[in-house]
């Protein structure tokens, strides 16, 4: 008996020591995963600025075949950085069916950038409030020019010039995307509730049967009974499908903005904007939790 005791003892341990591992591994590749996409993230923004450079410094060639060729550039430079971005959407999505969990409180993250997140990433409707951001900021400069008796080129058209269909656009794809955020919250919400008032309560309750003070006191705590291990695996699938589908409205209204609402001149603007405000968040976050000593990787340069 005593061998077969210890038997158990060592296989269980075994157990835990390859689920520690499978962990690690798991978390070591959504790591590298989004330092990936930080990378990209960069060099898509150089890309970016080269771009919106040289359409500001030909702005007054008139030459056809040199405007074809820079629209050409600008159009694969828009379609390559949401390829990007649709690269790295799979790349979750195949890592989250092994684990979802991770990518609702990133450890590769900063706290602030935890803080932000919704259903494991950023909220689609950021996208239009940077475009309203911007289409104010620009609005101001461009008044200020007029008042001050500057005139800019037509030619160097940036976001604050959406014409009135543009707006409607706009607006209408920003209702939508508010729309269909509140429905995948409330379904995080139902989940999440649940879980706590039908299969977790139960079985506490259960566990707590016969329970009397001074008895069985701190036994069995944290122990997953064959329930709970169901139950958490079942709330696991539904946060999986709620974040698949968080990353489709994502990629969706990104790609309804910059393909179909913008001019390409305007979608470089705007992706520039989005990618400098997505490094800088990462940036602060980086600076805030050295500053705090929160133990976080910070020896990476992403």
């Amino acid at each position: 008996m005593a061998t077969d005791s210890s038997s158990t003892t060592t296989t269980k341990k075994q157990e835990e020591e390859e689920e520690e591992e499978g962990r690690w591994s798991h978390e070591k590749r959504s790591r590298c995963c989004f330092q990936e996409w930080m990378q990209l993230q960069r060099e898509d923004l150089t890309h970016l600025l080269q771009s919106l450079h040289t359409h500001h410094n030909h702005n007054h060639n008139h030459n056809h075949n040199h405007h074809h060729h820079q629209q050409q550039t600008n159009n694969d430079l828009i379609r390559n950085c949401i390829s990007h971005f649709e690269d790295y959407i799979s790349n979750r999505r195949r890592l989250a069916q092994e684990d979802a969990s991770p990518f609702f409180a990133p450890a590769w993250c900063t706290s602030l950038e935890n803080s932000l997140l919704w259903i494991a990433g950023c909220r689609p409707s950021i996208f239009i409030r940077l475009v309203y951001a911007l289409t104010g900021f620009e609005a101001d400069a461009r008044l200020g020019e007029w008042l001050e008796g500057v005139r800019t080129s037509n030619n160097n058209v940036g976001i604050g010039e959406l014409s009135p269909s543009q707006m409607a656009r706009v607006n209408g794809l920003h209702m939508r995307t508010i729309k269909a955020e509140e429905k995948l919250t409330s379904e995080m919400a139902s989940s999440q509730e649940e879980l706590a008032d039908q299969p977790i309560a139960a079985i506490v309750a259960k566990e707590m049967e016969g329970v009397g003070v001074g008895v069985g006191v701190g036994v069995g705590v944290g122990e997953e009974s064959e329930e709970a291990t169901m139950a958490l695996k079942e709330h696991e699938k539904v946060m999986r499908e709620i974040m698949e589908k968080a990353d489709e409205l994502r990629l969706n209204t990104l790609k309804e903005l910059v393909l179909e609402i913008l001019n390409p001149i305007q979608a470089l603007h705007f992706l520039v904007a989005s990618k400098k405000l997505h490094l800088s968040l990462h940036r602060w976050g980086k600076r805030r939790d050295e500053k705090q000593g929160r133990i976080i990787s910070l020896t990476t340069k992403y």
